[in-house]
């Protein structure tokens, strides 16, 4: 079973920033940019009834690659949600998943593509 790492506002919020210093770095030597995310499929996810939570079995990673044509908007989705949890952070404030999908409604065109993220 993969551990989340428990991390507080600063700590996500440096963890974006790097994130992102490595986007634009891989972007200026002309590589494209790509995250590196935990698969969340079915297969590889497990409950834990003790913990009434769902946990991911492996530390399968799924790439969402914002040169391929399949993962651009999903690439797209995932920079706009760092980056306005980014800004959420740093302003100290608490949203919901809906206000996060509102704050812009023609890229995530239904919550279910922000929530996803």
């Amino acid at each position: 079973v993969t551990e989340v790492k428990v991390m507080n506002e600063e700590e996500v919020s440096i963890r974006i920033e790097q994130l992102i210093i490595q986007c634009v770095t891989s972007i200026l030597q002309g590589k494209g940019f790509e995250y590196r995310v935990p698969s969340r499929s079915t297969a590889n996810q497990l409950y834990i009834p003790e913990l009434d939570r769902i946990a991911l079995k492996s530390d399968k990673i799924t790439v969402r690659s914002f040169v391929n044509t399949a993962h651009v908007k999903k690439t797209a989705v995932t920079t706009r949600v760092m980056q306005l949890i980014h800004n959420v952070l740093n302003k100290n404030i608490h949203i919901t998943k809906r206000d996060l999908f509102y704050t812009d409604v023609k890229l995530f065109v239904d919550q279910a593509a922000s929530d996803g993220v």
